[in-house]
């Protein structure tokens, strides 16, 4: 999330830009729009800790290895579509992450990467497999839970 104001969260990463006047605007709505997208959300999964349970910790150090966009490396026809995208989605409400199959903001996000970087597909069938995975979906693949019903009994 971008905001322009001291919020208090439970987690938080702070994000530098190193950007100045009207840079700095585009590259907090580029990184917010694509960690707020499939292929942003999938970086992010790869490089978390597990721990106990169904929790898991995303390291500072770690986050500095992710890969992400570099808006520097972007041309100013896509940090405007990019910017126009986040602009739009940021007034809507997105959906937790279990929904990311389902959530048409995720989709619009999604979209602009697609349409920005003319990539074929909408990326529907990534989100679906996201959607499916157990730290996302909050659930056991139904056969590690047959397995660990017998183990059980």
């Amino acid at each position: 999330m971008r905001v322009d104001q001291k919020v208090l969260s439970n987690t938080w990463w702070p994000v530098a830009t190193h950007a100045e006047g009207t840079d700095q605007e585009i590259w907090e709505k580029v990184l917010s729009l694509w960690f707020n997208s499939t292929p942003g959300i999938l970086s992010l999964i790869g490089a978390r800790v597990d721990t106990r349970g169904p929790w898991i910790e995303l390291k500072k150090p770690i986050l500095e290895e992710i890969a992400v966009l570099d808006p520097r490396e972007l041309s100013k026809k896509a940090q405007g579509q990019l910017c126009r995208a986040y602009d739009e989605v940021s007034k809507l409400q997105i959906q937790p992450l279990a929904c990311v199959a389902t959530d048409a903001v995720h989709k619009r996000i999604d979209a602009a990467l697609a349409k920005t970087f003319e990539i074929d597909d909408d990326l529907a069938r990534l989100r679906d497999m996201l959607a499916r995975e157990p730290i996302v979906s909050m659930r056991l693949p139904k056969e590690a839970s047959k397995d660990s019903e017998v183990a059980v009994s």
